[in-house]
């Protein structure tokens, strides 16, 4: 009734949604709604994002979600996940697949100092074209959602990959950057600076070019920017 025709979610959802989607896109004269489902992530130790156990989590978190959204997944109870048989196919509603979360600027600034130069990846549906660490993780991964759908369930469809603004790859020359705000902070105001959990926060640090990533000629559903 609001006329939207997508929604998107940033991580599984209980089968009871899957099952209202297929429900809803079945009934006589309803307004079709497509489905664009991501995959949530979390930061890894020590902002390594090729720590194996890791890379293994997030591998079976892929392989978990488009196993559900293809009515094809029975998931045991774990804490603040979404558990129980997902049995509604909802393949055919689904639009696209967006692969991790929106970066803290900080944490790709450490992945791409650990691995410092330019990059690529040259795989079977994503590539990746001059690249820095973290763009070529992203393809990494967004290659293997590809390569593991087509694999187990013979279809394809449009991928990307969850950014924003502070990771965009446009420099904002007339905004201050973190060091200069520390600065002033101190010797202009005499503003103490806050205890820190986390690293700095710096909008303008670094940037995840989208640009850099495409899908190869195999893959026809491609590869798409979003913000």
């Amino acid at each position: 009734s609001l006329g939207a025709n997508a929604i998107r979610v940033y991580t599984l959802q209980p089968p009871a949604f899957y099952r209202a989607l297929a429900e809803h896109n079945a009934a006589a004269g309803a307004r079709h709604l497509w489905l664009i489902q991501g995959v949530w992530a979390e930061l890894p130790p020590g902002d390594e994002f090729d720590e194996p156990a890791y890379l293994e989590g997030f591998h079976a978190r892929i392989r978990r979600v488009i196993d559900a959204v293809h009515g094809d997944l029975v998931l045991a109870p774990a804490r603040g996940n979404a558990h129980g048989v997902y049995d509604a196919d909802v393949s055919a509603h689904t639009l696209a697949w967006v692969i991790g979360r929106e970066w803290e600027p900080f944490a790709v600034v450490a992945y791409d100092a650990m691995h410092a130069g330019s990059c690529s990846h040259d795989g079977r549906f994503v590539s990746v074209t001059a690249g820095r660490a973290m763009e070529c993780w992203i393809g990494r991964s967004l290659d293997f959602a590809a390569s593991y759908e087509a694999q187990r369930h013979g279809v394809g469809r449009p991928l990307t990959f969850a950014n924003w603004p502070t990771l965009d790859p446009l420099r904002h020359e007339t905004e201050a950057n973190r060091a200069e705000e520390d600065l002033w902070r101190l010797e202009l105001k005499g503003i103490p600076l806050p205890e820190r959990s986390a690293p700095a926060w710096d909008d303008d640090a670094i940037s995840v070019d989208a640009t850099r990533l495409s899908g190869t000629r195999r893959f026809g559903p491609g590869v798409f920017a979003s913000y």
